[in-house]
């Protein structure tokens, strides 16, 4: 079985975990659910880690470290905290897809470019249905909001910065230039 197609198939489905926002519960009881989801994500990979079982998803770098599922776990977990809903959606939806299309294409020399499109195109997507307005900075921040998305999607592949998994990365710097970006545009 062809375990890296998997994971990248695994992966497009990760917007899935928006579905945080339809548990009809109190935001602070919903946190609570989703830390406990972590807190479980978190036990299984310490146990993983300990007792040294291979899990055949995983990549040889993750056999004693932290998996790229317990990273997206505290970096979901850490963006739903820290940032609304109008600003997650669209980030996780472009991150579900984009991280999967840059591991298969960034060989080629489109790839980047073509990342970037596609995430720029994902964002104003799902982010034009999250504000009540549109303004002219919202036109500028697609574009800038990819830039940070897919640079700290290849900035959690490079080796020396191995500790910070692209799966935290491209869920809280875009979600952070995106919440800065509204911020300083008055979207807010």
């Amino acid at each position: 079985m062809d375990y890296e197609k998997l994971r990248k198939i695994i992966h497009l489905f990760g917007f899935i975990a928006l579905v945080y926002y339809l548990i009809p519960v109190p935001d602070i009881q919903r946190d609570i659910m989703a830390l406990v989801v972590v807190l479980i994500v978190l036990i299984f990979e310490f146990l993983r880690i300990v007792f040294d079982f291979n899990i055949p998803l995983f990549r040889n770098y993750e056999k004693d470290s932290l998996s790229g599922f317990g990273w997206c776990a505290i970096g979901l977990i850490l963006s739903f905290i820290l940032f609304p809903k109008w600003v997650n959606i669209p980030v996780v939806v472009a991150w579900a897809w984009i991280d999967p299309f840059i591991g298969y294409y960034r060989k080629k020399r489109w790839g980047i470019p073509a990342a970037l499109l596609l995430y720029t195109t994902i964002f104003y997507l799902f982010a034009y249905l999250m504000i009540e307005h549109v303004s002219a900075a919202f036109f500028i921040m697609g574009p800038l909001v990819a830039i940070v998305g897919v640079w700290s999607e290849m900035l959690g592949k490079k080796e020396e910065f191995r500790w910070l998994n692209d799966d935290l990365t491209m869920v809280l710097f875009p979600a952070a230039a995106y919440f800065v970006l509204a911020y300083l545009a008055g979207i807010l």
